[in-house]
């Protein structure tokens, strides 16, 4: 590796075959993809829910991305510990959602925190509060199985670790 660093390090990107507008395309799709993913974050929940987490855990949500085989984007097979579980529910309240035709992952809403978490419920829009009710339910799982977050799930390689078959959603009632 040290060596590989030490060539790059050497070398401009023309000495090593790579053409400038090639370069220049390369940065361009960077920075387009970086535009995409900020609009795409700043229209949906996930600041809403880590906020959320972060008020009744008081840990940050970046600990629940990618843990286990349920936490974080997507999920399959069997769920590792009972915070793995809350995920699973809240994969599962989602899809219901979805199903619905309700799309939770756009879904802004409103919440206070002042000794417990309260939805602010509004009567137009019904996606906005479910999906608030969704997040909260899992920030309280989060809180009430605090002492089964294991470190070894947390980035927890999925695509690998998670081949049993998938637990269904059918156990649960929305």
């Amino acid at each position: 590796m040290k060596q590989l660093r030490a060539i790059l390090a050497a070398h401009s990107a023309e000495d090593l075959g790579v053409s400038w507008t090639a370069q220049r395309m390369a940065s361009s799709w960077y920075i387009l993809a970086l535009l995409f993913v900020a609009v795409a974050i700043t229209q949906c929940n996930i600041w809403d829910f880590a906020r959320m987490i972060k008020k009744v855990t008081r840990k940050s949500a970046l600990s629940y991305i990618a843990y286990g085989c349920y936490c974080g984007y997507g999920g399959s097979g069997q769920p590792k510990d009972l915070t793995d579980w809350c995920c699973h529910k809240h994969d599962c309240c989602y899809d219901h959602l979805d199903q619905i035709g309700c799309h939770p992952m756009f879904k802004s809403y409103k919440f206070e925190f002042v000794n417990e978490i309260m939805c602010e419920h509004d009567e137009d829009d019904y996606c906005a509060s479910k999906t608030c009710e969704c997040d909260r339910e899992t920030a309280l799982c989060f809180k009430a199985n605090r002492a089964t977050y294991s470190y070894k799930y947390f980035l927890y390689m999925k695509k690998v670790m998670c081949k049993d078959p998938a637990v269904h959603c059918s156990m649960y009632t929305f």
